[in-house]
């Protein structure tokens, strides 16, 4: 029938038998090549660092855009916007301007 289909029609399927002995399955023709490379710390406090930096800077650019999404949106004056935007902001901005600061000042150092 033109219906059926045989192990011949399937191209790239092999039938292995399940009641077939571990030793008679067959084998991959080749194991992947595993590429290792030993442990940089230097790369990962790099890595960190920018995270840190970048996740910091990021988070002001949504408080700066959740206020001005705010005045233009609701009904809150922009007097209590600035007393919590100054309660908010100021830490973030110290601790976003301290990472990015070290952040550079690492990179600065690391050059010869």
């Amino acid at each position: 029938m033109a219906g059926d289909k045989t192990n011949a029609d399937l191209v790239g399927i092999e039938v292995v038998d399940l009641e077939a002995e571990p030793e008679d399955a067959p084998l991959p023709q080749a194991l992947p090549h595993a590429v290792t490379h030993p442990y940089d710390l230097v790369r990962d406090q790099e890595h960190t660092r920018g995270r840190i930096a970048s996740g910091l800077v990021g988070l002001m650019a949504v408080m700066v855009l959740f206020s001005f999404l705010t005045v233009w949106c609701s009904t809150v004056s922009p007097s209590d916007l600035k007393d919590l935007l100054s309660a908010l902001m100021s830490p973030v901005a110290v601790l976003a301007g301290s990472a990015t600061g070290f952040y550079f000042g690492g990179k600065g150092n690391a050059l010869p």
